[in-house]
């Protein structure tokens, strides 16, 4: 597939955001192609305009579609370019917020002002000072589109790369787009980052795997061991990222991992657990009774695990974006208990009423176990709610303090 410079460029302009700005390439002397123009607050007609012309740039020419391999294709072609000519003008296209949401938050385990947040379009940011201020700590050369971040047991810290809930396509109305990413980037100072190029996504790839590395965990004591849910499978290295074995196939979501080094994951609907880091066994049941965590596509499935005890697990599924239900088990996910389900009165992911409702489950979702209290959790989406063993659910925000995800 040929593609002129400007394309070139928009593809991948998730990748190449130089100091929170996406640059494009304008050959010189060659008039300007058309241009987005800065949005006005709040109108939503130019939001949605924006997102039909972003999918328009990035997606190919012929089948409308963005193709993750064609991505990593077009960024070898565009680094070949760079190094062979230097008759090229640069030109910021913005944009003007330069993190972007942010989807990934890590704060040192050494050292509390240290903290990073990852963003899903504008890099890694670090601050040294407990979030006072920030500086993009990530190559602006590399891939800006952060989804999950974590530290291992010696400090080093590791970041994945792409976006995976709804695909690399946008209605171009109400959605937008994700950005590939291009695998796992690694730093041994917390300030300096490389690319571990065993997470490289190959470019003849029609699965294009590490395009989208959905989360990230560090085993608790064992610095060499890092977990992956990817979309080429679960994925686990013992060597500090050199190398990498698939624990399970597929496209994988979300999993968590104890602090006692038990491991759940999300396997299309399937609940697995893990209690070696390498076999896994099947919780959840394909039929429903009072004590089974039942199997449930279509949605996300979040887990949580109690620091003090083991044992006790809580797990979150929604219905597409609905809140399906949360279930508890307090033996290791042999049995398990509802503790609730949808309801007029308990709706944490949608809000709105008849033809103007909307859940945003699939983005907005998070369940944390209390540190202090294996028998308290935290359950956020567009409201957050907290559960105790005692008290039940209660309503811990109002309404439009967005949990993220």
């Amino acid at each position: 597939m040929k593609m002129n410079r400007t394309r070139i460029a928009a593809l991948i302009s998730g990748s190449v955001l130089l100091a929170g700005a996406a640059m494009v390439l304008v050959p010189s002397g060659q008039p300007e192609a058309r241009q987005y123009q800065f949005r006005d607050s709040g109108n939503q007609a130019r939001f949605a305009g924006y997102n039909e012309y972003l999918h328009m740039m990035r997606a190919n020419q012929v089948t409308g579609e963005i193709d993750p391999a064609a991505v990593q294709a077009a960024w070898s072609q565009l680094l070949q370019t760079a190094q062979k000519t230097n008759t090229l003008n640069w030109e910021s296209r913005g944009p003007d917020n330069h993190g972007g949401r942010t989807r990934s938050l890590l704060v040192d385990r050494d050292n509390s002002n240290n903290v990073y947040a990852g963003s899903v379009g504008g890099g890694l940011y670090r601050s040294t000072n407990g979030g006072a201020s920030w500086n993009v700590v990530s190559d602006p050369g590399a891939n800006q589109s952060v989804g999950s971040i974590c530290q291992a047991a010696n400090g080093d810290i590791y970041y994945g790369t792409g976006e995976i809930w709804l695909g690399y396509g946008g209605t171009g109305h109400n959605t937008t787009p994700n950005f590939a990413g291009r695998g796992v980037y690694k730093s041994t100072d917390g300030v300096n980052f490389v690319q571990l190029a065993s997470t490289l996504p190959a470019s003849n790839s029609a699965s294009a795997a590490w395009t989208a590395v959905a989360d990230i965990e560090a085993h608790p004591s064992d610095a060499n061991t890092i977990f992956a849910a990817t979309n080429g499978g679960f994925m686990k290295t013992t060597d500090g990222g050199a190398t990498w074995t698939q624990l399970l196939s597929g496209s994988i979501t979300d999993f968590a991992l104890s602090a006692a080094g038990t491991i759940y994951v999300n396997q299309a609907g399937r609940t697995m657990k893990s209690t070696d880091g390498a076999t896994f066994t099947e919780v959840s049941a394909p039929i429903v009774t009072a004590t089974s965590l039942p199997r449930r596509a279509g949605g996300r499935i979040r887990y949580s695990v109690s620091p003090q005890d083991d044992n006790y697990v809580y797990c979150v599924q929604t219905n597409g974006s609905a809140l399906a239900a949360v279930y508890r088990s307090t033996d290791g996910g042999s049995t398990w208990s509802k503790i609730g389900q949808k309801g007029a009165n308990f709706d944490p992911l949608c809000n709105g009423v008849g033809a103007d409702v909307y859940c945003q489950g699939i983005f907005d979702l998070v369940l944390t176990v209390s540190a202090k209290d294996k028998d308290f959790v935290w359950l956020g989406g567009i409201t957050m709610w907290q559960w105790s063993a005692t008290g039940g659910w209660v309503q811990a925000s109002t309404l439009n303090d967005f949990a993220g995800n």
